[in-house]
């Protein structure tokens, strides 16, 4: 059954989609915030409220060459107005033709309402830390009923989220890094959405569920995150947490199929950082 801490998390969830707070300063579609101006697009709730939204926006530099198997870094400000209206692309992964290595961005939605200081909710997507993304724009369509903020983000995957060599040269675990990176990104940002910083719950599935716990558990989020609530996944499945042993040996033979697999750690990382991505998800 559903212990009682979950339960409680579930409850402040709840208690969040509920909560109202006062008045706006968002106009129109383009707002200002502290990374740069975005320009976004309204929908329609599955109840007909009016919501905007502003999609793929970076959150970090493009994870590609040099930055490759490397901790996230902050995208820098832009000039101008970025237009946040496309559909973010999923992080690469394998069987998927439109997924991309450049995918660290994220998503945010808001009813088109006067109010400001709204709770936030974080979603962090499922996909066993292998596939799939933080969902097609239609996602929004109920939450966008209640009066909350809601950011979807994207993390890197498989060998470009999860390789290690269990040294400093090839840490691991980018993917998890990626998160809070963008929990930082809405600490920063959040309020010229008219989101409250303060109030701030992750949550997710499956992988995402995982995360949570993960994220939960790590000090460097203590000021991030206000409350979470996790779906199905947790911190101690079989697939969430994997012995550094296997993950670098999975991860030598990875690079072995690039021919990466030869030299010292940081000739092997020089290595994969230029070689072809679909060859090492394949």
């Amino acid at each position: 059954g559903t212990t009682a801490p979950l339960r409680m998390l579930i409850y402040f969830a709840g208690a969040l989609l509920a909560a109202c707070c006062a008045a706006s300063t968002i106009e129109g579609d383009v707002v200002v915030t502290p990374a740069g101006a975005v320009r976004g697009w309204e929908g329609k709730s599955r109840d007909g409220r009016v919501y905007q939204a502003w999609t793929r926006i970076p959150y970090a530099r493009p994870p590609v060459g040099d930055l490759r198997f490397k901790a996230p870094k902050p995208a820098p400000r832009w000039d101008g107005v970025l237009n946040a209206t496309d559909d973010m692309l999923p992080c690469l992964q394998p069987d998927y033709n439109t997924s991309v290595e450049d995918c660290l961005y994220l998503s945010v939605y808001r009813p088109k309402i006067s109010k400001q200081k709204l709770p936030v909710l974080v979603y962090v997507h499922g996909g066993r830390f292998m596939n799939l993304n933080a969902g097609p724009r239609n996602n929004a369509e109920y939450l966008m009923d209640q009066d909350v903020v809601l950011v979807g983000i994207n993390y890197r995957l498989g060998v470009f989220g999860f390789s290690s060599l269990g040294d400093t040269v090839l840490p691991g675990n980018f993917g998890i890094k990626d998160q809070v990176l963008a929990l930082r990104w809405v600490q920063k940002n959040i309020r010229a959405f008219g989101g409250d910083p303060t109030s701030v719950t992750v949550f997710g599935e499956s992988a995402g569920g995982a995360s949570v716990h993960i994220l939960l558990d790590s000090p460097v989020c203590k000021d991030l995150v206000s409350r979470a609530f996790s779906l199905s996944g947790a911190i101690n499945h079989v697939w969430s947490l994997l012995d550094a042993g296997f993950v670098k040996k999975y991860t030598l033979k990875m690079a072995q199929q690039v021919n990466c697999s030869e030299g010292t750690s940081q000739e092997i990382l020089t290595c994969l950082q230029k070689a072809d991505a679909m060859m090492m998800i394949n």
